[in-house]
Formats: structure tokens, C-alpha cells, sequence
């Protein structure tokens, strides 16, 4: 009985997981990048990085932290377990892809080292020389802030591949989309050179026209607009774009009335 239930357990986990995939994956990676953007903003604030904040540092963990349990909710443990954790039955999780795997452990590693960084900081900022001489203390949150830069700069194309995986994820497609510009802030990548990496060879034209379909269905007019004007740019007679473009008009004024 208790095993039938624990299966049951496991396949309502299992389903769960497939139908709400598509939205945590786009969620990984927006939560990457505000993570990038919120640690080099305080990184890059000051010449001297041992000034870097206690705060910043502490956001950026907690970002770090949200976005590893994400991924264990819905991935199988890369890392090795031991006692307790590996009687835990994981079977209704997925099995994680080799860009998955890289994107997990560069998660991983990235968390671990700013939580060096930020206990690091709070000893420079409150110890002085009570635990050891400060210069030494100095030097060791330099290197560890330099190794989560490190990380974040090898990120760039573990995250693309992660993505690129996930290229028929429209709900990713459009996330990406509608923040070009933050990802050029984020990672030093225009939105339509970003885009080409993520899909590849496939119709570039397709992918507006579906970003299109989602941002209608989801209200934001504005942007559906936008995505059905760059499909008619480059094919005027595109029957399906020019419906649904007079289609967001209608809504538009619906909205507005």
C-alpha cells in the first residue's frame, strides 16, 4: 500500500514537473541574470573591491539559493548525496541533460563561492585584525570575488547552451525577447544575435510570429504588435501575422474603451 502511494506520489510529481517546466526553465534563467546584473553592479562599483557591499553580496546569495532550489525541484541530483538525502526518491524528477548538468554545477559553484565571498566581507568589515592580520583577509575576498566573476564570465555560454536546449520553449523565446537589452547589459549580447545563438538554423520569422501568438494570449499588446510588425517586415504577405496583427488593433481598443 505504502509503495502503490509513494508511486502515485511519484507520478503526480512526474506530471506536475512536465507541465510546469516550460515556465521554471524561463524563471532559471531570468533569475540568472538578475543575478549577474545585481553582483556586477556592486563589483564594478568601486576600483578597490574589497568595498564591495555586505548587502549586495547578500542579494546575490539569496538569488543564487532561489534559483538552486528551482532547479532541485525539478532536476535529479548531479552532486554526490550521501545518509539521509539519498534515500530521498527522486525518480519523478528529470534526468538532467549534459547543457542542463553544466548549467546546475555553474549554479552550484556560483552560490557556494559568494557565500565564501559575503562571510569573507562581513570578517574584513567587522573583525579587523581580531582573527587574522587584515590585509590577508583582503586578499582572500578579492580572490574569491575574482573567482565569481570567473564563473559568471564562463556562465555566458553555459547559459546559451542551457537555453539552446530549450530553443521550442516559447515562453523562454519570448522572455528573451522582451528583455534585449537587459541581456546586452547582462552578458554583452544583442537580443537578435542572442536569439540566432538559442534557435540556431531555425525560421527566425517563426519565432516572433510564435513569441507574437504568446505575448497576445498573455495581454501584452504592446509587444505582440511589435513581433507581428517584424514578421510583415520581412514577409508582407504573411496571411496568419496580418490577422492576428488586426486582432491585437481590435483588443487594443477594446481595452482602451
Amino acid at each position: 500500500m505504502a509503495k502503490q502511494m509513494n508511486n502515485e506520489n511519484g507520478k503526480n510529481g512526474g506530471t506536475y514537473i512536465q507541465r510546469t517546466r516550460d515556465w521554471a526553465v524561463r524563471n532559471m534563467v531570468s533569475l540568472y541574470l538578475e543575478a549577474v546584473e545585481t553582483f556586477r553592479e556592486h563589483y564594478q562599483a568601486h576600483p578597490d573591491k574589497r568595498k564591495i557591499s555586505h548587502k549586495g553580496l547578500s542579494t546575490v546569495c539569496d538569488m543564487l539559493f532561489y534559483l538552486k532550489d528551482q532547479q532541485e525541484i525539478i532536476y535529479e541530483p548531479v552532486a554526490a548525496t550521501s545518509g539521509a538525502k539519498k534515500k530521498v526518491d527522486h525518480s519523478h524528477k528529470l534526468a538532467p541533460n549534459p547543457a542542463e548538468t553544466r548549467f546546475i554545477v555553474n549554479v552550484g559553484l556560483l552560490f557556494h563561492m559568494v557565500l565564501i565571498a559575503r562571510e569573507m566581507k562581513f570578517i574584513h568589515q567587522h573583525y579587523n585584525d581580531a582573527a587574522a592580520p587584515r590585509q590577508e583577509i583582503g586578499k582572500d575576498l578579492e580572490m574569491s570575488l575574482e573567482k565569481v566573476e570567473r564563473l559568471f564570465t564562463e556562465g555566458v555560454d553555459i547559459l546559451i547552451d542551457f537555453a539552446r536546449v530549450h530553443s521550442n520553449n516559447v515562453m523562454l523565446l519570448a522572455f528573451l525577447i522582451q528583455n534585449a537589452t537587459r541581456m546586452n547589459k547582462a552578458i554583452g549580447i544583442r537580443g537578435p544575435e542572442l536569439i540566432r545563438l538559442v534557435i540556431g538554423r531555425k525560421n527566425l520569422e517563426g519565432t516572433y510570429f510564435l513569441a507574437g501568438k504568446y505575448f497576445l494570449e498573455s495581454g501584452w499588446y504592446d509587444d505582440a504588435r511589435r513581433m507581428f510588425t517584424k514578421v510583415l517586415r520581412k514577409n508582407p504577405k504573411n496571411a496568419d501575422a496580418l490577422a492576428l496583427l488586426n486582432e491585437v488593433t481590435l483588443r487594443s481598443a477594446g481595452k482602451a474603451a
